[in-house]
């Protein structure tokens, strides 16, 4: 399955936070946190993450995949997606299968 233009909006966002020549974590970005067997918005709302950003990779029940930055700030969630902020409860409708959620992390 091939993630639509979303994946590419959602790079875009986090690129704007790598500034100054400084490197992603590899090692954060490759953990994905999702390993549950939870569906829909739940599986994401349910982790626990801890403070930061995160890419998330999720399908429809038609299995079109796309791709959004994920703001997490205490309990409250937010979706960075095609210039639009929205809570998570509000976005993750459509969503049925969770495929990754990976942590956007800068090495010091």
């Amino acid at each position: 399955m091939l993630l639509e233009d979303g994946f590419h909006d959602a790079v875009k966002v986090v690129d704007e936070w790598v500034d100054g020549g400084r490197q992603l974590s590899l090692e954060e970005i490759e953990f994905n946190r999702h390993r549950t067997g939870h569906r829909g918005v739940d599986a994401i709302a349910r982790l626990p993450l801890e403070d930061g950003v995160y890419l998330v990779a999720a399908s429809n029940t038609l299995a079109v995949g796309h791709a959004f930055v994920l703001q997490v700030r205490g309990a409250q969630r937010t979706v960075l997606d095609d210039s639009s902020q929205r809570p998570l409860d509000n976005y993750g409708e459509w969503i049925d299968r969770v495929m990754f959620v990976r942590k956007v992390a800068l090495l010091d």
